[in-house]
Order: structure tokens, then sequence, then C-alpha cells
């Protein structure tokens, strides 16, 4: 009991405190450097210079959105920050807010989490599925008058949070682009960064960390191959069914129990991989030609793979954004000057594949940049990304065959290195740095 509201929700947020998770590392214990970490230890420094007096909280860094794929450790990250700090760390989500029923039930649950937030102060705030929110210009008829009024909710208790001195702001998301605006806009969620698929050296952490000595160094080596390209998540479930499936044979695990539950018990099929190795390193190679920004990553998965590259587009002249589709092209090229045939990785029913993502380039050369068949005439583009004149259709085909046929004229010239490059991507499975 207390004699004032505010004493009852700062007593419950004193007791959840007691009963957040230790275990696990700390920010300083994590190997990996992804701005995700430094952004999460820069706010982290921030937060214990102001809790010490020698920082203004206007100065502070004291809100960011985490976002990226399901399972790449966002949570877990937030949960690293609060065990940094030793501070409260208060977790809720749209999913917890809306079970509580109906509108003004969850609007009401939104606010209690807000208010155990700022009565536990100094402390951190973590807010999952936040894309939950939705966005009030979507578009979507249905059910509008609800999303409108969850999302002027949550604006209005973010704004009273970040008037409040000692709460950090953290919010985790799959799809940061489904939010409103006005939730990204800075003076809210100040920082966006992205939590990547992790590297060889954070997941050797995460095995040696879950493992300790139960493996030698060549098995985990192997672990840490087969485990390039997978979520935290999914290498945490791999060792756990591991440990049980030993239980239950009355035997000590072996690597070959956690490599089993990693590839699903498959033999990676080699030649698929060195398919997705060339195509790439094709991406890759024009990226660096066209001096088209930094590369972050390219990763080798059993059936897929990836390129991180941050786009600099410059002035976004016209050869910029044809340098652009070049690039995305790429990987469609390179299997051609390597295999004289291309697979259908460039394309599929999903709106990112490389095709989709060139058309759309392609297109907007066409109709929003000026230099079309129409013109100076801004055209919108069909939200189901259908075009249907065959004018603009011919066009946009024109531009996508003559950046494919640039993208194989730069690989032919550059095989050794295409070559050279995918080998290396099959030894080490991932490649990033310089």
């Amino acid at each position: 009991r207390g004699t004032t509201g505010r004493d009852v929700v700062r007593t419950l947020a004193q007791q959840a405190a007691a009963l957040t998770p230790t275990d696990g590392p700390t920010l300083d214990e994590m190997p990996d450097d992804s701005e995700a970490v430094t952004a999460a230890r820069q706010i982290v420094a921030d937060l214990e210079l102001w809790a010490a007096g020698r920082l203004p909280w206007d100065d502070c860094i004291h809100s960011l959105l985490l976002h990226g794929q399901p399972g790449t450790g966002k949570t877990f990250l937030a949960r690293a920050m609060g065990r940094s700090s030793g501070m409260p760390l208060v977790m809720s989500s749209f999913a917890r807010w809306q079970a509580c029923g109906h509108l003004g039930d969850a609007l009401n649950a939104m606010i209690a989490t807000f208010d155990e937030a700022i009565a536990a102060a100094p402390c951190i705030l973590f807010i999952d599925e936040i894309d939950s929110a939705g966005s009030r210009d979507s578009g979507e008829k249905q059910n509008s008058g609800y999303r409108r009024q969850v999302i002027n909710g949550l604006l209005e208790q973010i704004d009273v949070a970040m008037r409040a001195e000692g709460v950090v702001l953290v919010g985790a998301c799959n799809n940061p682009a489904a939010l409103d605006p006005a939730i990204l806009r800075p003076g809210r969620l100040y920082m966006h960064v992205e939590v990547p698929l992790l590297g060889r050296g954070s997941i050797r952490a995460i095995l040696q960390r879950q493992l300790g000595d139960a493996l030698p160094g060549d098995d985990l080596d192997g672990l840490v191959t087969a485990s390039i390209g997978r979520t935290p998540a999914a290498i945490d479930a791999a060792i756990r069914g591991a440990r049980s499936q030993a239980r239950a044979s009355g035997r000590p695990m072996q690597a070959r129990d956690v490599l089993d539950r990693l590839t699903g018990g498959e033999t990676p099929d080699r030649a698929l991989m060195w398919r997705i190795a060339v195509h790439e390193c094709g991406h890759a190679v024009l990226a660096v030609q066209r001096n088209l920004g930094p590369l972050r990553h390219v990763r080798l998965g059993p059936r897929a793979g990836d390129t991180a590259l941050l786009p600099d587009l410059g002035a976004g002249e016209i050869r910029d954004h044809h340098a652009m589709l070049t690039y995305t092209l790429a990987g469609r090229a390179a299997e051609a000057v390597i295999f004289g045939s291309v697979g259908g990785g460039s394309g599929g029913p999903d709106q990112t594949c490389d095709l989709a993502f060139a058309t759309r380039i392609a297109r907007a050369m066409e109709t929003s940049y000026g230099c079309g068949v129409d013109g100076l005439v801004w055209s919108p583009a069909d939200t189901s990304g259908r075009i249907t004149d065959p004018i603009l259709r011919t066009r946009v085909r024109h531009r996508l065959e003559l950046a494919e046929t640039e993208a194989r004229h730069t690989l032919q010239r550059h095989r050794v290195l295409l070559v050279e490059m995918a080998q290396d991507l099959m030894r080490h499975r991932v490649l990033d740095g310089p």
C-alpha cells in the first residue's frame, strides 16, 4: 500500500526490477561491435554519467529503435543494457497491452507501463513489437479509427516519458517502415539501428558461453561455420535440443547433435551454395566498382545469402540510380558470367527480391525522377507493383536489361576477383570488415 498511486507504482516497479533476469553478458562482454551494440553502449554510458550528476539529461541520448529480422537478439540486447547499467528494466509489448481487453483497457495498460517506468527511474523501458502500432498513413480503412487512437495514445506516453528524466526508451520491431512517421521522428525515437545477424566472433562467443568445455576446439570451429546466417535464437534452440537428445540417449552431448539441430540433418548442397556465393560476391564487386557506399558484410547460408550495403547515392543523379540498378542485378549477372545460366535467386514472390527492387528503381526513374517517357510529369506508383501501361513496361524493361548487361561486362573484367572472393566466402561463410 502507499499514500498515492505513484507510490504504489514505484513499489511495484522496484519489485519487478528485482525479478529482472540477470543471466547473460553485459554490453562490455559482447564481442560484437555492430552499430546496435555501439549505440547501446553509448546510451548506457550517458545514463550512468547523468546518474552521477556529470551530464545534463538534455545532453543524453535517451531513446533507441532496434530493428531486424526475428531472432536476431533485440530483446537480448535490451536485457544486456539493463545488466550493464545496473538499473531496472521495465519490459512490455503491444501484445501484452492488447491482451488486457478492448481499446480502453489496452490504453490503460499502456499508460500503466509508462507510469511504472517513470516511477522506477532511472531505468530502461523496453517496448517489444512496437511496429504493431502501425501507421496512420497506411491507407488501410479497416480498424483505422482504432489504430489512430492507439498511435495517438502511444505518442502521448512517449512524450511524457521523454520529459521524465532518467527514462531510456528502447523500442524493438521487425519492420520499422510499418511505423507511423510521428513515432520515428527525432524527439521520440532518436536513434534507429539494425540488429544484424551475428558475425563469426559473436557466434563463437555464444557457443563458448553455452557449451563451455563440452566440445573440443575443432568441433567448435565447425559449429561456428554451420551457424553463419542463423539467428541467436536458432543457435540457442539447437543447443537446447542437442542437450535434450543427449540426455535422452544417456550420453554426453556431441558436436554432431548440435550440427544436426542446426542443419535439420540435411547435408548442405555445395553446388547450390557455390552458386549463391557467386551471386552475393557479384553484388559486392559492383558495389565497390560503382562506389555505392560501404559494404558491411557478405554472408552465405545453406540456402540463401545476403550482401549488406549502406547505399550512398550522392546527389541522386540519374547515373547514381542507374548504378544502383547494376548493383541490384549484379548477382544474376555474376551467375551468367560464371555458370552461363541464371537461377531463380533474383526473383520470387517476396517484394524484397532483387528483381522487384530493381523494377521499382527503374519505374521510379521513368515516372518520378523526370527522365522518363512523361518528361517532368510525376506519376504515383501502383501500390500492387503492377505495370499495366505497355509503353512504360517496355521502357522499364529496357533499363533493367541495360543495367544487367553492364553488370555482366564489369564482372567479366573482374572474373578472377569474383571467383577468388566466392571461394573465400565458401570457406568462411561470412566476409566482413575491410
